[in-house]
C-alpha cells in the first residue's frame, strides 16, 4: 500500500496511483475472502485519517482569495456598466428669441446619425435642467467653488456622462484624415458645414473641420472650426465665400509653448494681397487693441468683393480658463457691435480644436443677451446649452475650468446689469476666476500636413 502519512496534502497523482494498486488488491482478495471489501474499505479510511486538516490561516487564506476574486469582479462589471451609461438621443429646446431673418434653424440630428441607441440610458428630465436664478448667482459659485471646486468638477462629469454622441464617417474617410487637426476632434455628419464639391476633384472636396452651432437667437447663428492646416486654409476661404461670412473670431494664436495651433491663414501684412484657391485676400487695415487685434480684409472672386472682419483674440492660452472675466466679456461687446442686422451668414469661431475656448466664447455671447432680455429673477441653464452645443459638435466646452469659468462671467454679467438698474450702487465689478486646470485633452494626427501650394 502507498503510504501517504506523513504527507499532509499529497498530489492528486500519487493519490490516483495509489488508488489503483488498491483497486487491484481488493480484486485479488475478492476470490479468497468475503470480507475482502471491508477490510479494503477499513484500510482506506484509515489511510485518509492520517491526513492533517486545513489550519485556520490556510482556509482564512482561501477565504481572502475568493473575495479578492469576487470584488475583481465587482470593479470590472462596475466599469462595463459605466461605459454603457451614455445618452444618444437629446432633443434641444432652443431658448430666447425665435429664428428669423435670413438664418436657417438647426434642426434635431436624424436618427441614422445617432449611435447605440439600442444601448441608450434613460436619463430623466430632471437630471438634464439644472437652472440657476440670475440673482442668485454669487451665492451658487460660493457654493460651487468650494473646496477646490469639487461640485463644479462634477457636475461637469455629469455633463460629459449627457453629452450626445453622433457619427462622424466623413471624418474618417481616408481621403479626410489629413484635414483633421486632431484625430479625436471630428465633426458630426448631421451638422458638418458641407463645401461645394470642386470640379474634377475628389468627392472629399466637399470636406471641412466644422459644424453649425445655435445661438441666442438662430439655429446657425455660429460655425464651429478648427484652426486651419497648412492644407486646409483654401478650403477655409471656401467656406467664408460660401457661406456669406462676413466675422471671423479667432482664439488661439497660432503657435503656443512652440506648438503649431493654427495656420496663419491670411496675408502677414496690409495690402499685400494673397490667393486661396480662386479667391484673393487682402488686409486693408490692422487695428491693435491691446488683448485683441482686429483685421479688416477684402475678399474677391472675381469682379466681386466682400467685407470680411477678423477679430484676434490674444490673450487665452489653449486648455484653460486663464483670462479675466472683464476682457473676454468687452472682447464679445466689440464683436456684436459689428454683428450688424444687415448681416446674411453666420459667425465663424475657432480655436485650435474648435471646441474649448470656442464653446466658451459662444456660451457667454449667449449669456449676456440672455441676461439683457430676461429679469434677474429669471433662471438660466448653462448645462443644458451645453447639451444643446455638443448635440452638434463634440466637446463644446471642453473642461471643468472653462465650466467654471462660464459662470463666473454669468456672475459678472448679472452685476453690471445690477448696477445699472441700481446706480446709487457703487464700486467696481470683481469677479476673481478661480477655475483653472491645464491639462492635455487632444490626440495629434501622426499624418503630416497636406503639401498644398498655398
Amino acid at each position: 500500500m502507498l503510504n501517504l502519512v506523513g504527507n499532509a496534502h499529497p498530489s492528486i497523482w500519487r493519490v490516483v496511483e495509489w488508488w489503483q494498486k488498491e483497486e487491484a488488491t481488493i480484486s485479488s482478495l475478492r476470490s479468497g475472502s468475503g470480507n475482502a471489501e471491508s477490510v479494503a474499505v477499513t484500510q482506506i479510511v484509515k489511510t485518509f485519517e492520517c491526513y492533517d486538516p486545513l489550519t485556520g490561516g490556510e482556509i482564512a487564506g482561501i477565504i481572502f482569495c475568493v473575495l479578492l476574486l469576487l470584488a475583481v469582479i465587482g470593479i470590472i462589471g462596475f466599469m462595463v456598466h459605466r461605459n454603457w451609461e451614455r445618452v444618444k438621443e437629446y432633443l434641444p429646446s432652443f431658448r430666447g428669441r425665435q429664428p428669423s431673418g435670413e438664418f436657417e434653424p438647426l434642426q434635431p440630428p436624424p436618427e441614422r446619425y445617432r449611435l447605440n441607441n439600442e444601448s441608450m440610458k434613460s436619463y430623466s428630465r430632471h437630471e438634464k435642467i439644472r437652472p440657476i436664478v440670475l440673482s442668485a448667482i454669487r451665492d451658487f459659485l460660493r457654493k460651487y467653488h468650494a473646496d477646490d471646486n469639487r461640485l463644479f468638477i462634477g457636475e461637469y462629469e455629469d455633463l460629459k456622462q449627457l453629452s450626445p454622441r453622433h457619427t462622424t464617417n466623413s471624418a474618417n474617410l481616408d481621403e479626410n484624415k489629413p484635414k483633421n487637426r486632431y484625430t479625436n476632434i471630428l465633426p458630426y455628419d448631421h451638422s458638418r458645414v458641407i463645401l461645394a464639391p470642386m470640379v474634377d476633384e475628389e468627392d472629399s472636396s466637399d470636406y471641412i473641420n466644422a459644424n453649425y452651432i445655435p445661438g441666442y437667437t438662430y439655429g446657425k447663428e455660429f460655425i464651429a472650426s478648427q484652426g486651419p492646416l497648412p492644407g486646409t486654409a483654401n478650403d477655409f476661404w471656401r467656406m467664408i465665400w460660401e457661406q456669406s461670412v462676413s466675422i471671423i473670431v479667432m482664439l488661439t494664436k497660432c503657435s503656443e509653448n512652440n506648438m503649431d495651433k493654427c495656420e496663419h491663414y491670411w496675408p502677414h501684412a496690409a495690402n499685400e494681397p494673397k490667393c486661396y484657391n480662386d479667391l484673393m485676400v487682402n488686409v486693408t487695415s490692422v487695428s491693435n487693441m491691446g488683448k485683441y487685434d482686429i483685421h479688416i480684409m477684402d475678399v474677391c472672386l472675381g469682379d466681386e468683393k466682400r467685407v470680411v472682419k477678423h477679430f484676434h483674440f490674444l490673450e487665452w492660452p489653449d486648455f484653460s480658463a486663464k483670462v479675466e472675466t472683464t476682457t473676454l466679456i468687452e472682447f464679445i461687446t466689440t464683436v456684436r457691435q459689428h454683428i450688424t442686422p444687415d448681416i446674411k451668414g453666420p459667425t465663424v469661431t475657432h480655436c485650435s480644436a474648435g471646441v474649448g475656448r470656442t464653446g466658451t466664447f459662444i456660451t457667454v455671447d449667449y449669456l449676456m443677451q440672455y441676461v439683457e432680455d430676461h429679469d434677474l429673477s429669471s433662471q438660466v441653464d448653462i448645462f443644458d446649452w451645453v447639451i444643446q452645443m455638443r448635440d452638434h459638435r463634440t466637446t463644446m466646452v471642453q473642461t471643468w475650468a472653462q465650466y467654471a469659468f462660464i459662470h463666473d462671467c454669468l456672475s459678472e454679467i448679472v452685476e453690471r446689469k445690477r448696477k445699472l438698474q441700481n446706480p446709487e450702487e457703487n464700486g467696481e465689478v470683481c469677479i476673481d476666476n478661480l477655475a483653472y486646470e491645464p491639462d492635455d485633452l487632444y490626440e495629434n494626427t501622426k499624418l503630416g500636413p497636406l503639401q498644398t501650394e498655398l
